[in-house]
């Protein structure tokens, strides 16, 4: 018997409630050809910061951020950022804070990032807002009436990390190696070493981001091998970059600690750690 389209009491409905909306996406993209720095204070704290318009938001790496000793809660971030090497940043919260360039005061918005590779960036809604004029060729930020010669140094740099050798990784086993910094021109600087993507894809190896420093023209690098096959890394395969952000002499704040974990029924858990 054919039934009526009313629904008897007591039967469910299904009710679908709108989509939630997608996260809104900002694209940091570099247009620089190379770094230039500027010398500000961000809540009364000197901070060499990159000057970047090519990056719509100005952003503060979450280690000058602890430095600062600022009080008061973050607010929460629900946009995706990405870099523009197309890796998403880990945004903490952003902040209003203090920033001072040669004299001129802004109340700037900060987004806290933890895996940013510079100390801070100065991006374009700063420029745009302050009235700033940008010349790459001679290297002059003006802001207000102020004309400000800003520093130069390498694009980012960041240094590529690779294999200085064929090495064999067995199963379950962790190995040490010091591997090669490209183009590393500093004994003793401190950095991040940030392991690609492309390396995970193409190895089951597992790589920490952790806290590193250049020795010799190298980096020690820990491999482990999670996979029940021996695997081959080949000699001036490229592991990771290397991030500078203190220099000889300085000392970086660690603040946290990341733990890569592969667990086995009937076995223990394997442990890889590196403190960012």
């Amino acid at each position: 018997m054919p039934r009526s389209g009313k629904r008897k009491q007591g039967e469910g409905q299904v009710l679908k409630g709108p989509s939630p909306e997608p996260k809104q996406t900002i694209q940091i993209g570099s247009v620089n050809t190379k770094t230039l720095l500027v010398d500000c204070e961000i809540n009364g704290t000197q901070v060499k910061a990159i000057v970047d318009c090519g990056s719509p938001i100005c952003l503060l790496s979450d280690s000058i951020f602890r430095k600062m000793g600022v009080t008061g809660e973050l607010d929460e971030v629900q946009t995706k950022i990405v870099g523009a090497e197309g890796s998403q940043l880990e945004i903490r919260g952003s902040m209003i804070l203090d920033l001072t360039i040669q004299g001129v005061i802004a109340k700037q918005l900060f987004f806290i990032c933890n895996n940013l590779k510079q100390r801070a960036l100065i991006g374009l809604d700063f420029l745009r807002d302050q009235g700033c004029t940008l010349d790459f060729s001679s290297g002059t930020l003006c802001v207000g009436k102020n004309k400000i010669k800003l520093a130069d140094e390498p694009c980012g740099g960041v240094q590529r990390v690779s294999m200085p050798e064929t090495i064999t990784l067995q199963p379950g086993r962790k190995v040490d190696v010091k591997c090669k910094v490209k183009n590393a021109d500093s004994e003793g600087t401190q950095g991040v070493l940030e392991p690609l993507a492309a390396f995970h894809e193409r190895f089951p190896v597992a790589v920490p981001c952790a806290v590193s420093y250049v020795s010799g023209g190298s980096t020690p690098v820990r491999f482990y091998n999670y996979s029940c096959k021996p695997v081959v890394i080949y000699k001036g395969t490229s592991v990771g970059e290397f991030c500078p952000t203190a220099g000889a002499g300085e000392t970086l704040l660690t603040a946290r600690c990341y733990r890569i974990e592969s667990h086995k029924e009937g076995q223990g858990t394997e442990r890889m750690e590196g403190i960012l």
